[in-house]
């Protein structure tokens, strides 16, 4: 027989909150509020981050944690579904999972690749170009011959003075157009005045030869109609020439180096007038010969004596170089 207490417990009706008594009848759906607050935390997530009950985080990639949690799909896959039947969805998801991920893979390494590729190149050019002996260019391997020697013997370059002949002195001018000394060659133009009344002045254009490999110190040439006695009795007449004239009247003599030499050899010889080069004979005057030139590099001065067979003999040739006249060569460096 129960007790006045028990009796009195199982009179006591139990209580219950209206409200879960409400939720336990009528399941409460959630309003339309309630979604949209969804929606909008879904549409303010930042990328790629988690929420967590100490707010955002970094989604992971470690794969140990892809695996754990695609297990955790599988097991509540199986729970839901007592048949026995599986979701394929989360079996494709786990394909196409595998596939990104292999496609990552593959992109890393090709990407890795590539650039093992661009580093291995980059060395092998770095290394190619040190092996290289700068030293064997031809910047340094060979010697150029320059184009002038000096601020006096050069393109452009002009020189006044006179020719002596005889009790009479005439006023010459030369200047200048070519000057190749790896050629050993120099042209220009000579102009004489007062040398006659019916032409007053004269021009002429003449070719030279330097002495050097190329040339010797006879003239060998007989339209000029020099021989070797006439080559030695006038090269005899320069001063700086008797220095080496035990080895310049050898006729295998060769001389080397001419350009450094304090003194240059020539020969000038006149090829036709200007501007007429029609013109063969003039009365009182003559270009037929040549002359036997010495330039002295130290001070650009042209010491010379003309040469004809039928001209009066030794006549002497001095002219001096004019101030800034001829041309420099110019160079651009890039």
């Amino acid at each position: 027989m129960p007790t006045p207490a028990e009796q009195q417990s199982e009179a006591r009706p139990e209580i219950v909150p209206d409200t879960v008594a409400d939720d336990k009848l009528n399941p409460r759906q959630p309003d339309d509020d309630e979604d949209n607050m969804a929606v909008d935390e879904e549409s303010t997530r930042p990328g790629g981050l988690d929420k967590s009950s100490n707010g955002w985080s970094k989604k992971s990639s470690d794969p140990s944690s892809m695996k754990l949690s695609k297990l955790g799909r599988r097991l509540r896959t199986n729970a839901s579904n007592p048949s026995g039947t599986t979701d394929t969805t989360d079996e494709m998801d786990d394909d196409n999972d595998n596939d990104n991920a292999n496609d990552l893979d593959n992109e890393a390494g090709s990407g890795s690749l590539v650039r093992q590729k661009k580093r291995a190149t980059k060395n092998k050019h770095v290394s190619s170009i040190t092996n290289i002996d700068i030293y064997q260019h031809q910047f340094f391997t060979q010697r150029d011959t320059a184009t002038t020697t000096s601020s006096f013997l050069r393109p452009g370059a002009q020189f006044s003075g006179s020719q002596q002949s005889g009790r009479f002195i005439y006023e010459v001018n030369v200047e200048l157009k070519r000057v190749d000394m790896e050629n050993a060659f120099i042209c220009g133009y000579l102009r004489i005045e007062g040398l006659t009344e019916e032409h007053p002045c004269l021009i002429t254009y003449f070719e030279g030869e330097m002495i050097s490999e190329k040339h010797s110190f006879y003239t060998k040439r007989e339209d000029w109609g020099a021989d070797d006695k006439a080559d030695i009795a006038h090269w005899a007449r320069f001063t700086p020439w008797r220095t080496i004239s035990k080895e310049a009247k050898d006729p295998k003599y060769v001389h080397k180096n001419y350009a450094e030499k304090s003194h240059i050899y020539m020969r000038w010889k006149e090829c036709f007038l200007v501007p007429d080069h029609r013109i063969i004979d003039i009365q009182g005057a003559s270009y037929a010969g040549f002359y036997y030139i010495c330039f002295d590099q130290s001070n650009g001065s042209f010491n010379g004596f003309y040469f004809h067979r039928r001209s009066e003999r030794y006549q002497q040739l001095d002219l001096a170089y004019c101030q800034n006249s001829g041309q420099y060569p110019r160079y651009e460096f890039r």
